[in-house]
């Protein structure tokens, strides 16, 4: 059933005063959809009161939908990605890339001539070089492993984002406080001067596992 009107709210009150329903409504325009919950509809038209039925639905909202109509309004925004789970997508694949930069870079230091003579002089920096190493190819990998479920909006998607972000943040983390002891402040400080960068990633891979963990976006996009 279509009707011509101004807004989808103005559609939803023509569609209630032909078709009385106590449901939420999808409202079609073009190629977009919009979910008209029935209390905002009768908030706006506080006429259309008398035309609801109370208790459940008399009637499907759209006999296209198909089963558990109800449902499938309430969460029709939820079909593809969107909101911050694009930003963690795109982080997703820049977190691939500064990984893959890490391993190429880790990967030269171990062959430098000089390597050696650093391992002598350092104590235990032949120890942090492995687990640089060992931590950018497992990250590199955990990261296609989630990125692969997550185009697919699998349930398997968010255990393994939260996971990712939050091996992330642990390995920076120790990664950071390991080069420390190794080298001293003094020189990490020459070397690794901006602190505030390193501190924003810590901040914004924090926020993003907490939103994987809280959002209702997350739980209701990865449901496949």
């Amino acid at each position: 059933m279509s009707f011509e009107a101004a807004t989808e709210l103005d559609a939803a009150a023509k569609y209630v005063m032909a078709r009385p329903v106590n449901v939420n409504l999808i409202v079609s325009s073009g190629m977009d959809e919009k979910v008209i919950k029935i209390v905002d509809l009768l908030a706006a038209y506080p006429d259309l009161k008398s035309l609801v039925p109370e208790g459940p639905a008399a009637h499907p909202v759209e006999e296209d939908v198909g089963g558990d109509a109800w449902q499938k309004a309430d969460d029709a925004k939820y079909r593809s990605i969107g909101g911050w789970l694009v930003v963690i997508g795109i982080g997703l694949v820049l977190s691939i890339g500064y990984a893959a930069f890490s391993l190429k870079e880790t990967w030269e230091t171990m062959h430098d001539p000089d390597f050696a003579a650093a391992i002598e002089y350092f104590e235990g920096l032949q120890e942090l070089i492995y687990f640089e190493l060992g931590t950018n190819v497992a990250l590199i990998a955990l990261a296609l492993v989630s990125g692969y479920f997550y185009i697919g909006r699998k349930k398997l998607a968010r255990p393994l984002l939260v996971l990712f972000y939050l091996t992330a943040f642990v390995t920076t983390i120790v990664d950071l406080a390991w080069a420390h002891s190794v080298f001293g402040t003094e020189i990490m400080e020459e070397v690794n001067g901006d602190m505030a960068q390193t501190v924003k990633k810590l901040v914004v891979q924090a926020i993003l596992v907490v939103y994987l963990i809280v959002s209702e976006r997350s739980r209701k996009t990865f449901v496949r």
